[in-house]
């Protein structure tokens, strides 16, 4: 389990790595991004402050245009909004849906049953939100982490995983 919470960790800071640099440049720069991705990529970072770049981002997230490093963002900068421990949402969506926003869960236990997006919200016992919300991030986000602020043991995998 240690290794697991390393590797989250690790995600997170390579993640964070373009708002970082954002928020001290003024200057539109190359990043180099830590081996630990497998191969040396770049990463192009334009002149935004903080919280323009955080707008910028969510445009992406809604749109579906967007990289697996700005997810991690987003779901971080979301976190912290909510008071939320960001190692701990990072462990529930890696857990429950390996940031896959289109992840469809829980088919084994029948139809209306199934579990959508990446924090993996039951549609049956969570009637009022249909699965196409449960896939936007943007959405799921924002009615995940007041959740799992006040219950986290609605997720099973918190007790499994990330307690």
């Amino acid at each position: 389990m240690g290794s697991k919470i390393a590797e989250v960790l690790i995600g997170l800071a390579i993640s964070l790595l373009p708002l970082a640099h954002a928020a001290s440049t003024t200057n539109t720069s190359t990043i180099l991004v830590p081996e630990q991705q497998l191969e040396s990529t770049s990463v192009e970072v334009s002149n935004y402050s903080p919280v323009e770049y955080e707008a910028t981002l969510e445009e992406k997230i809604k749109s579906g245009a967007f990289t697996i490093p700005e997810l991690h963002t987003f779901v971080y900068l979301e976190a912290l909004k909510y008071h939320v421990s960001p190692a701990l949402a990072f462990c529930i969506v890696d857990h429950e849906s390996k940031w896959d926003p289109e992840a469809v869960g829980d088919k084994y236990l029948g139809p209306g049953n199934e579990s959508y997006g990446i924090f993996q919200i039951n549609h049956f016992h969570n009637p009022e939100v249909s699965p196409e919300e449960a896939k936007d991030p943007v959405f799921a986000a924002a009615w995940a982490l007041p959740r799992l602020k006040t219950n986290p043991y609605l997720w099973s995998t918190y007790t499994d995983y990330c307690l």
